[in-house]
């Protein structure tokens, strides 16, 4: 463990020390935007090691207090309005890069914006997510890579499950963030978790049901949460 022995070999003033003992999340939240983020993990990893806590129980702790770093595995700004007939269209996807430690990943964050036909006879249910026919999924993609890019047709379709409806009737445009995690009890997010391990990448699908039914979208995101140390 190449970066450990360097951070190791530098050490760290005690004001450093000082401030990770306090609130090493802060300190993370700080340094969140630096190219190298997962030095922060193995920094804390470090100074949990100088209190003499056992090499093999680090790793757990970092888990239990979710201490983990986040890549941003793919990012879609296309406007698209989909209608029903269009449904399960793939609209971003993403895989661990080569460089990732499959077992290191912990949890997969997917963030839409977008808003449906912003009208309905449904009036009873505008601005709630009752009686909503526009929504997303996410599921593992075969892998059909050309050229390192995916070349997934307008006609691939997936096995997805929801993570996100648009507020009925709504004007504007909004935000929605579905956290998949590692621990979760679901059989499905199990098998994403494992296929994404195993290097297939995982895709957001743009969904809608019914004639007048539109969703329209202009960003997608999925981000992999990844907590690297495993053995100090």
């Amino acid at each position: 463990m190449s970066l450990l022995s360097t951070l190791l070999r530098l050490g760290f003033g005690s004001g450093d020390q000082f401030q990770y003992q306090q609130n090493p999340l802060a300190h993370q939240q700080q340094r969140y935007h630096k190219a190298h983020p997962a030095t922060d993990v193995f920094r804390v990893a470090v100074l949990l090691r100088r209190l003499g806590l056992p090499d093999d129980v680090i790793p757990c702790i970092l888990d239990h207090a979710d201490y983990t770093y986040r890549v941003t595995g793919s990012e879609c700004t296309e406007h698209f309005h989909l209608g029903y007939h269009q449904s399960g269209r793939i609209y971003t996807a993403a895989r661990l890069k080569t460089n990732v430690v499959p077992a290191s990943l912990r949890a997969i964050h997917f963030t839409t914006i977008s808003k449906d036909q912003d009208f309905s006879w449904d009036t009873s249910n505008h601005g709630t997510y009752n009686g909503s026919w526009t929504w997303f999924e996410a599921g593992l993609l075969h892998d059909n890579r050309l050229n390192g890019e995916f070349n997934f047709l307008p006609s691939t379709r997936i096995d997805g499950k929801t993570i996100c409806i648009n507020v009925h009737a709504e004007r504007r445009y909004r935000t929605h963030t579905t956290t998949w995690r590692i621990t979760d009890d679901d059989d499905f997010i199990q098998k994403v978790f494992q296929g994404v391990k195993d290097g297939k990448p995982v895709a957001v699908t743009i969904c809608a049901r019914f004639r007048a039914w539109v969703n329209n979208v202009k960003f997608a995101r999925i981000e992999f949460d990844l907590q690297p140390v495993r053995k100090v």
